[in-house]
């Protein structure tokens, strides 16, 4: 009887002891699962923040590009007035 209620004692301390550490085993991906979100996250926001700056470059390569046009419509037409 005592061997049978030592058994039973047993049987229930590991099935806690599984539960723990599945338990655990699941926090721990999705602990993972998170961390990885987490870095596409930010490997999206940088990729995002480089299209934004390069953007930027493209916008004031036009402008320079126009403000080039300008100075030389005006010197053509400085020359042609002159």
């Amino acid at each position: 009887m005592v061997m049978v209620m030592v058994m039973v004692m047993v049987m229930v301390v590991a099935m806690a002891m599984a539960m723990a550490m599945a338990v655990a085993v699941a926090v721990a991906m999705a602990m993972a699962m998170a961390m990885v979100m987490v870095m596409v996250m930010v490997m999206v926001m940088v990729m995002a923040m480089a299209m934004v700056m390069v953007m930027v470059m493209v916008m004031a390569m036009a402008m320079v590009m126009v403000m080039v046009m300008v100075m030389v419509m005006v010197m053509a037409m400085a020359m042609v007035h002159w």
